[in-house]
């Protein structure tokens, strides 16, 4: 019986496997941004994005995704409009994570101030969290375990790709590819 359990590193395979196979619908969410404004997901369709999940009071592999994502971003924005890509961390922790809160994340992690936004959703983030198979499960001393990865969207609106943190230069690639 052992045996037929998928090892740990195969989760996360095969999930990527089942994204790109049949891509994902993005959920509409209202989201705030780190600037306090509102914006509704949907409307960001479109333009390829890059989605990743963090919670700002995070000690370790929040601080490196919103690092990778201002990386891409900063990367992105010589020779890309920032209207032409759209790259987020949103925030599954919208009570704690106020506007103050996640532009202090921001500018902490993004000095150059690239076109990477940081976000919450108004309400909780779980039909998010679901279609990009991500799993957050409060850690007992306030903060949280979760998996973590940078989420492609494409034009269609849907999740067709998800990167580790490493690859970065191909997800770069993939959003260079959709322009």
């Amino acid at each position: 019986l052992e045996s037929l359990q998928p090892k740990p590193a195969e989760k996360p395979r095969r999930r990527r496997a089942a994204i790109e196979h049949s891509p994902r619908p993005l959920p509409d969410v209202l989201l705030q941004d780190h600037r306090g404004r509102a914006l509704r997901l949907r409307d960001l369709c479109g333009k390829p994005m890059l989605i990743d999940f963090v919670y700002t009071q995070c000690p370790t592999v929040c601080k490196a995704l919103g690092a990778t994502s201002a990386q891409l971003a900063s990367r992105l924005d010589r020779g890309v409009s920032n209207d032409e890509v759209v790259i987020l961390s949103v925030s599954f922790d919208p009570v704690q994570d106020t506007p103050q809160r996640m532009s202090e994340f921001k500018h902490r992690l993004d000095p150059q101030e690239s076109s990477w936004t940081v976000v919450r959703p108004s309400v909780s983030a779980h039909a998010l969290l679901n279609t990009m198979g991500v799993v957050v499960v409060p850690d007992g001393s306030g903060g949280y375990e979760h998996n973590a990865a940078l989420h492609a969207v494409d034009r269609s609106c849907r999740v067709a790709r998800v990167f580790d943190l490493e690859e970065l230069d191909d997800a770069e690639q993939w959003i260079r590819a959709q322009l």
